[in-house]
């Protein structure tokens, strides 16, 4: 019990030097003080190029899988060991070893997993989002119907991409607003961005826009013989639960963007 006391306190030291408000330290440490071996923060507040609305993405290593939540401008994404170390040769393994930070790591066990992990192939990754874009070439009808979700499905693919690409170039980088300037196009910043106060608001034209770019990247979109979203869901549930999960989440009324990190854990 005394052991237990001493790791939620150094994990409370933690949390209250990230710069939350006191009722986001509050509502974190009750959330994660239980069953948390490890912790991190990545994306921009671990780089410094942050604006005030960014969230604060934390990684929690815990013995059990828990579900992903948000308190506020807190994201937090849960993974056994188990979980994190099949992030290997992954995009968000990339990510997590160039720009993750460790805040909490009392037996190590956060530090040894990410030792393991190795970067992924930028080729892999654009053969993977070629494979998955068969989701993107649909109907007008079906554009119509599931346009929030296409475009969140649409933006992920291309922000892998682009990701790709820039690994490809030979320096990886994660930031979209620093990706605009490396490839002079201010365009990206915007379309690119995961926050939703920068986000342009889902429609047909910028659809197009995104798979447009999309296909400038991978080529032309694999051709799609199952006449629906929901047919590619069905018909790849045996074969590949991967984009059979992806099609299913692209009819979802969700307004969140969609991450790597959540269908399934490591996707990518």
């Amino acid at each position: 019990m005394a052991k237990q006391d001493e790791f939620e306190r150094i994990l409370q030291v933690a949390i209250n030097e990230l710069e939350l408000n006191a009722e986001e330290k509050a509502s974190l440490f009750e959330r994660i003080a239980q069953e948390t071996i490890g912790l991190m923060i990545y994306g921009s507040r671990a780089r410094g190029d942050h604006i005030a609305s960014s969230d604060f993405d934390l990684l929690r290593l815990s013995r059990f899988p828990f579900s992903t939540f948000k308190i506020d401008r807190v994201s937090v994404s849960s993974y056994s060991p188990e979980q994190l170390m099949s992030a290997n040769r992954t995009l968000f393994g990339t990510h997590i070893l160039r720009d993750g930070r460790i805040i909490f790591d009392p037996h190590g066990e956060l530090a040894r997993i990410l030792n393991t992990l190795k970067p992924a192939d930028p080729k892999d990754l654009l053969d993977t989002v070629r494979r998955y874009s068969i989701i993107l070439n649909q109907p007008f009808e079906e554009k119509l119907a599931y346009t929030s979700g296409l475009v969140r499905l649409a933006r992920y693919m291309l922000r892998t991409a682009v990701y790709a690409k820039a690994m490809i170039a030979g320096a990886p980088c994660f930031s979209v607003r620093e990706l605009a300037e490396r490839f002079e196009d201010p365009m990206l910043a915007t379309l690119l961005a995961s926050d939703p106060q920068i986000v342009e608001v889902p429609s047909i034209e910028l659809l197009d826009e995104l798979t447009g770019r999309l296909i400038n990247i991978i080529g032309p979109l694999p051709i799609n013989n199952y006449g629906s979203i929901s047919g590619i869901a069905v018909s790849a549930w045996e074969s590949d639960r991967n984009l059979a999960a992806l099609a299913v989440r692209a009819t979802s009324e969700d307004k969140a963007t969609l991450s790597y990190t959540d269908l399934p854990k490591v996707l990518l």
